[in-house]
């Protein structure tokens, strides 16, 4: 994220960190990083129609977050 921050600007930077199933959202500003509490992320098997629309819907709200200025 460091190098990110010094490429794009110096401008505040986002990322995700994952196992699969938990996921933070982090983010960066030069000096500090921040990071959000935890959030659970399952998946069961299903048909590939129906999974691309619950994958959609996590997109929908990575999108959001970012949108929203991210972590407060």
């Amino acid at each position: 994220m460091k190098d990110m921050w010094s490429i794009n600007s110096k401008g505040k930077v986002y990322g995700f960190v994952t196992t699969g199933e938990d996921w933070r959202m982090l983010s960066y500003d030069g000096t500090r990083f921040e990071m959000t509490e935890k959030f659970l992320v399952l998946s069961t098997a299903k048909p590939r129609e129906q999974q691309a629309k619950e994958v959609s819907v996590l997109v929908d709200c990575i999108i959001a977050a970012l949108r929203s200025g991210g972590i407060k």
